[in-house]
């Protein structure tokens, strides 16, 4: 570890240095081997960024001339509001948008199967409960589809024992892929049920540009990606997730309308094009 730290010192003394863009939180390890560039570090989730400023790490960071790259307004809230030695508010910036690879996203409404998927680490926070309140139910009364639960997490013995015991194994598939757009491309109904945001979630925009008609709870900033046009937004309760499911999958017409608008809305709006743009800005205001 001391030879490589030896290494890079070495190399970096070779360099002129604008700028340091520290893109998570685990790189910020490398911290102390710029001292007198310009820094900027970005923060792209709310619940640990939320626990993390209340920690010393950050407040040495932040009584530092850093500047801050935020995902979300939620975020820049945080960082203003809850850090102990929070920084300037004309440091901290917010991103326009967050986008993914939406190569091999496109797909024809009518190769769609009636599949509903949920795609995350299975934890309470992400909805998997949520989920699991309603499934009994489900294959009862929508027979004619079938559940996609991929992911892996805390909850999985648990979420397997209640298939097991309910026998829902024919309707209920579940475990984890490398490329979720494979079940994404077949699937008509995606649900999005985090506890506290759904924005800007990297399944939730491929499930998106894979023209899913979604379902979301109507938490943080999701009124972002999703409205009535794109989906149904519905409050944290297993009723009105329930209801919303039966009202798409009883409505051929519906799913189509709100998938292709959804694809239309990513593609347009959560771009790398439009991220690379405000970075190549921001980091001209910064330099200059």
């Amino acid at each position: 570890m001391f030879l490589f730290v030896s290494i890079v010192k070495i190399k970096l003394s070779k360099v002129k240095i604008n700028l340091v863009h520290f893109i998570n939180t685990r790189s910020l390890r490398t911290f102390f081997l710029f001292k007198n560039e310009n820094k900027i570090t970005s923060f792209y989730n709310g619940g640990s960024t939320s626990e993390g400023v209340k920690g010393k790490a950050y407040k040495k960071i932040f009584k530092r001339n850093v500047f801050i790259d935020c995902l979300s307004e939620d975020i820049r809230t945080i960082i203003i509001n809850e850090s102990k030695n929070p920084p300037e508010p004309q440091k901290v910036y917010v991103s326009p948008c967050s986008f993914i690879n939406y190569e091999n996203t496109n797909v024809d409404f009518h190769s769609k199967e009636n599949i509903i998927s949920f795609v995350g680490r299975l934890t309470q926070d992400k909805g998997l409960i949520l989920l699991m309140e309603v499934l009994k139910e489900l294959c009862y009364s929508i027979p004619q589809y079938k559940i996609y639960i991929l992911g892996k997490g805390p909850l999985d013995s648990k979420l397997n024992t209640y298939i097991n015991q309910n026998g829902l194994e024919k309707m209920i598939f579940t475990g984890f892929i490398p490329d979720p757009k494979i079940i994404l491309k077949k699937s008509k109904i995606f649900l999005s049920l985090q506890k506290n945001e759904n924005y800007p979630s990297q399944a939730l925009l491929e499930a998106m540009a894979c023209k899913n008609a979604i379902i979301a709870t109507d938490v943080g900033l999701t009124r972002d990606l999703v409205n009535c046009e794109r989906g149904i937004l519905i409050e944290n309760n297993s009723s009105a997730l329930l209801k919303a499911i039966l009202v798409l999958a009883n409505n051929e017409n519906k799913i189509k309308f709100m998938g292709e608008n959804a694809r239309e809305f990513v593609l347009k709006h959560h771009t790398v094009e439009k991220y690379y743009e405000y970075l190549i800005h921001l980091y001209n205001n910064i330099i200059n």
